[in-house]
């Protein structure tokens, strides 16, 4: 923080979730379902020659490789023809602390392509992440991230959101159509056939504040 400098204005956006890979065509199409990232603002006051860690969450990607592809900043990786949850974004104080996070910007969560499409991602941002949408009734999606929890699993073999993390596809070599949770505060749930859940934001550390769910396209901004 620079000399003389006593408040600073902070606006910050969520990355999307990634988009899924279509499996109902012999040529695969990639669909714009992952869920958008939320956004959060407010003012922060510091002190001159206080240090400030900026992450920057990353967009979620298609299930491609597995257990690589959840948005950096910690989006759940998802499984072959779902797609990996957003990261989110936040400003903290001790880089690899997320206990020092002052305001958290959530991502969203994945999308999820059956035959036919199976689900989109929910919403990152806002108090509480949005849930995963599910097409099918038998298929629950992802919990959205909570004040105090991770979103809970969709259908099994989803996993539930945890601290600044979304669920993930699981550890298996042959994990398809599961989507991925968006990071946040808490991160949403993982779902198999259903959309991620997407991350919860926070806004404890700054005042003046607000924050918005399902804003931002693409990778997150500070």
């Amino acid at each position: 923080v620079p000399l003389g400098v006593t408040s600073i204005s902070i606006e910050a956006w969520g990355a999307q979730g990634g988009g899924s890979l279509d499996c109902e065509h012999t040529i695969m199409v990639l669909q714009n379902d992952g869920g958008k990232g939320g956004y959060t603002s407010g003012e922060l006051n510091v002190m001159s020659g206080q240090l400030l860690y900026i992450v920057v969450g990353g967009e979620g990607k298609p299930g491609l490789n597995y257990r690589h592809d959840g948005g950096y900043n910690g989006g759940g990786d998802g499984g072959l023809f779902g797609a990996g949850g957003g990261g989110a974004t936040d400003i903290r104080t001790i880089l690899h602390d997320l206990d020092s996070r002052l305001i958290v910007a959530g991502g969203g969560g994945g999308g999820n392509t059956g035959f036919p499409d199976a689900g989109t991602g929910g919403n990152g941002g806002a108090i509480i992440g949005q849930d995963g949408l599910a097409l099918y009734v038998f298929t629950p999606g992802g919990g959205g991230g909570m004040q105090a929890s991770g979103g809970t699993a969709g259908y099994t073999p989803g996993q539930p959101g945890s601290w600044g993390k979304g669920g993930n596809a699981g550890d298996g070599e042959n994990q398809f159509h599961i989507s991925g949770g968006g990071g946040g505060w808490f991160g949403g749930g993982s779902a198999y056939a259903a959309g991620g859940g997407g991350g919860s934001s926070n806004i404890w550390g700054v005042h003046d504040s607000s924050t918005i769910a399902g804003v931002r396209s693409g990778n997150g901004q500070v």
